[in-house]
């Protein structure tokens, strides 16, 4: 990532790098970041299914109105491996043949990111019940392996 951002100076004003499952590094990305929100934010880490829940819900009430912000290989829950962790082979991502439950029993990813969407969509029909907190979120996309989720200004 270092190199990248080296080799990209008009591409990304500062890249962060941390572990995904501290809480710790989460926030010190956005006080390096000078306590402001995010435009964008890619989550493109260990894959790992709580590392991926843990970094949406911390980092997603930092993003900007008008931002976005991407989950990278949400396939993990529908599938095994061992995560790179860059220096080495991590523990295995969790995820099940159903999609939605990992080996652990926990959510996955994209279980999680569905139930953003079951709000987003009870919100918008007035459903009434239990929801996530969108944290101004408009608008999920769902691709095969990636989820892009919007903070788009309404229009009126």
């Amino acid at each position: 990532a270092e190199k990248w951002e080296k080799a990209n100076p008009n591409i990304a004003k500062m890249v962060h790098i941390g572990d995904a499952s501290s809480e710790e590094d989460l926030k010190r990305a956005y006080v390096d970041a000078g306590d402001t929100m995010f435009d964008v934010i890619i989550d493109d880490a260990s894959n790992i299914n709580w590392h991926q829940i843990k970094t949406l819900d911390e980092m997603l009430p930092r993003l900007a109105t008008n931002g976005f912000y991407v989950v990278e290989d949400i396939v993990s829950s529908c599938t095994d491996w061992r995560a790179n962790m860059g220096t080495h082979r991590g523990d295995k991502v969790g995820g099940g043949p159903d999609c939605m439950t990992t080996d652990q029993g926990e959510d996955t990813i994209l279980a999680h990111l569905m139930e953003y969407q079951r709000t987003l969509v009870g919100k918008r029909h007035k459903y009434s019940g239990r929801g996530f907190d969108l944290h101004g979120v408009t608008k999920i996309e769902m691709h095969f392996a990636s989820a892009l989720l919007s903070k788009e200004v309404e229009s009126v």
